[in-house]
């Protein structure tokens, strides 16, 4: 195999590579925008969950105050987990 070709398959390869990569990329974007917006619907739930019940919205001056008002109110571990919080048995369905 002559240098001229080897130097088109390493360039082909490495097209591939770099269109892995940036699909790889856009997939962590994709999830890291659905986290965000699954925890924004979370703590909108919450609020209008207080606000219903004719409660106190919590303070959440930062993002310890939010955790603390959203441990309380979650229940299922996949939204706890969304915050950081720990597991709890998760109540029957």
């Amino acid at each position: 195999m002559d240098k001229a070709n080897r130097a088109s398959e390493i360039r082909a390869k490495a097209s591939q590579l770099l269109a892995r990569a940036v699909k790889l990329e856009g997939q962590s974007r994709d999830a890291d925008r659905k986290s965000r917006t699954r925890r924004a619907v979370l703590v909108g739930l919450m609020i209008l969950n207080q606000l219903e019940a004719d409660h106190p919205v919590p303070s959440m001056g930062t993002w310890e105050d939010l955790r603390k008002a959203m441990d309380s109110f979650l229940r299922w571990n996949r939204d706890r987990a969304m915050f950081d919080l720990p597991l709890k048995e998760e109540p029957p369905t």
